[in-house]
């Protein structure tokens, strides 16, 4: 069975994709991501990085960024998607119409998913639902002792890395619930 987490958003969105054909763990799952960050280093065999195409206006910025991710995940039989934080703050309109699109497109194609709240992600993964970033870092780094800010060259835990740590463990949500 084909399991995914899906940390959706405008700017560095990040998919985790398991087969249980093998344990789970970070180097048995795919990862794509789409950031305009300039990595300078090796980037592991599971990862897939795309930038941003451009776009003219934001349906076109939508409907590219789902397009991305759509033939990824289609074989995907348990999808679990980080539903929005409820105080957040910042281009919460934008955020909510680039994730309908993902939605509708996952509609469109009969592919069901499901929604998780950041407080019950946090929790499952560091055991505290108002962990921050560099929280559920360390706790991915200590469950799976893979260093991405060393991978990376990054000295912080902003994106893509911890959009790939969250659509990790929304991955790993999904295997541990079934």
């Amino acid at each position: 069975m084909i399991y995914t987490g899906i940390d959706y958003s405008l700017t560095s969105p990040a998919v985790c994709v398991y087969n249980d054909a093998h344990p789970f763990s970070f180097y048995n799952c795919q990862f794509y991501v789409m950031s305009d960050k300039k990595l300078k280093c090796q980037l592991p065999v599971n990862m897939y990085f795309q930038s941003h195409p451009k776009w003219h206006d934001t349906n076109e910025r939508y409907h590219n960024i789902a397009s991305f991710f759509i033939p990824n995940i289609e074989s995907s039989k348990k999808i679990y998607i980080e539903d929005y934080a409820f105080a957040a703050k910042g281009k919460v309109f934008h955020i909510a119409e680039n994730t309908q699109v993902l939605q509708y497109n996952l509609w469109k194609k009969n592919i069901y998913y499901s929604k998780i709240s950041p407080a019950t992600l946090k929790k499952f993964a560091t055991g505290k639902g108002n962990a921050n970033k560099e929280a559920m870092y360390e706790s991915f780094k200590e469950q799976e002792t893979v260093d991405l800010k060393w991978i990376f060259g990054l000295k912080k835990t902003d994106s893509p890395i911890s959009d790939i740590v969250d659509a990790f463990f929304l991955c790993k949500y999904a295997v541990s619930n079934l």
